[in-house]
């Protein structure tokens, strides 16, 4: 920065009542099971165990605006396999509102809003990939984009 050239930056920031900041975090006497952040990253983050605790997946800044040109990822791990058991990891999103992977503002219109799949998803827009494994090397399970509610996923 050169002597006499004037500095400016731009700060955004929200205040969020108690009710906002439990929809985010859980209760205080039941906090939502948000993953482990991984190190040197923004938002990529781990989940281990769900079997034992009910885990939330949430985008970061939720319930905000999702960040511009950010991608994350997230890891659902079952080590231990309880006895008797089969190890099977479902991912699933009923409520409508809480969902909606949208290409521009243009697009948030009624009939915008139906989910897409697997090659309806072009490379401009927003989207979700299901992989079966915890590298963008393994397996599509599934691959959404647009719409209100995503169909339930299976591993």
């Amino acid at each position: 920065m050169q002597a006499g050239t004037p500095f400016e930056f731009r700060i955004r920031y929200k205040f969020i009542s108690q009710s906002e900041a439990i929809v985010r975090y859980g209760a205080p006497s039941e906090l939502l099971e948000l993953g482990r952040v991984t190190p040197g990253t923004y938002c990529t983050r781990q989940y281990d165990e769900c079997y034992r605790k009910k885990c939330r997946l949430q985008s970061p800044n939720y319930p905000g605006m999702y960040p511009r040109n950010v991608t994350c990822y997230w890891t659902i791990r079952q080590k231990v396999v309880p006895t008797c058991k089969h190890a099977m990891v479902a991912i699933s999103q009923e409520n409508e509102h809480k969902a909606l992977v949208k290409r521009s503002i243009a697009s948030l219109n009624k009939t915008a809003r139906a989910v897409r799949a697997w090659s309806d998803c072009t490379g401009e827009r927003d989207h979700l990939i299901f992989y079966d494994g915890s590298s963008t090397n393994d397996p599509v399970l599934a691959k959404y984009c647009g719409g209100d509610w995503l169909p339930r996923v299976v591993s």
